[in-house]
């Protein structure tokens, strides 16, 4: 028989032989420390399989083509017109223009409040640009020369004549007219305009004024315009509130008209 026979033999009896306390301690020690070796090995094989199905079901996610994010719908809303009611809806014949008035190049403006301003001129009193209506006056008679009475001729035979119409008598040669004045404090300058300030408007404007005997200005007419309106209209309002002294013929006033220039100059 040979070695090795034997060792088998020894180690089935050994096997078979009853074990001693202190070798049974032993053995079930041993398969104590067998056994938690087994039991985390499964589970380190569970765990990494997990990892692995993850990190595959990420790159599998990753590589899918994105969907573009949805759109919200826009709402439009479309306003119908309303139905226009049938009784609405009848022709209107159209209106015949009105013929245009001819423009009359007058300017009538009301009186407003009179203010107290300084004259446009420094030396308004010693620079009138008024040219008042004045009236010649007629030579007074030089008596004729009485000379030496002569003989009366022999009257002649009164023929039947035609009677001429009578006629009125003339005025008084010694009768002046004192024209009528500005007074002093109640002729305002007139204002500049500011749209014509901001558009740098200048011009002459001639205005004719009535006065009435007393010496207020009744109408405003227009003489000489100045190319814009504006500068016209502040030109008319202002002389329409001066007060004059009325114009006197024989030491009763009497209603007179003026010539008067305004004009606007930017400085």
């Amino acid at each position: 028989m040979g070695a090795s026979t034997c060792l088998a033999r020894h180690t089935d009896c050994a096997r078979r032989a009853p074990l001693t306390p202190h070798a049974q301690r032993h053995r079930q020690s041993a398969l104590k420390a067998r056994r938690p070796r087994q039991r985390v090995l499964p589970r380190c094989f569970l765990a990494s399989a997990g990892l692995h199905a993850a990190l595959v079901s990420l790159v599998s996610l990753s590589a899918l083509p994105r969907r573009p994010a949805p759109v919200p719908p826009v709402l439009t809303v479309l306003a119908n017109p309303e139905p226009v009611p049938e009784r609405l809806r009848e022709t209107v014949s159209p209106v015949p223009p009105e013929p245009a008035e001819p423009v009359v190049q007058e300017v009538f403006v009301s009186a407003d409040p009179v203010r107290e301003e300084e004259p446009w001129y420094p030396d308004f009193a010693a620079r009138q640009r008024f040219q008042p209506i004045e009236f010649p006056q007629a030579a007074a008679p030089v008596p004729a020369e009485v000379g030496p009475a002569e003989a009366a001729p022999d009257p002649a035979p009164v023929l039947p004549t035609r009677s001429a119409p009578p006629t009125s008598p003339a005025p008084a040669a010694s009768s002046g007219v004192v024209p009528a004045r500005p007074l002093g404090g109640q002729c305002p300058s007139p204002e500049y305009p500011a749209a014509a300030l901001r558009q740098g408007l200048e011009g002459l404007v001639r205005l004719d004024l009535e006065i009435g005997a007393d010496g207020r200005v009744g109408r405003v007419t227009l003489v000489q315009s100045s190319g814009h309106s504006v500068l016209d209209r502040a030109a008319a309002e202002a002389v329409q509130r001066w007060r004059f002294a009325p114009a006197r013929r024989g030491g009763e006033p009497i209603p007179s008209r003026l010539l008067v220039p305004v004009r606007f100059l930017l400085r």
